[in-house]
């Protein structure tokens, strides 16, 4: 599971469903990556 405080720093609930999938490979980049999606 992934915590919900750093997809919340990242994206919050929009980016959340995003995160969820680069989280458990790269929680160093989720936040840019969630954005390319």
């Amino acid at each position: 599971e992934w915590d919900l405080d750093v997809v919340g720093g990242h994206g919050g609930l929009v980016g959340t469903m995003k995160v969820k999938v680069f989280s458990k490979y790269e929680k160093d980049n989720v936040g840019g990556e969630c954005q390319e999606l």
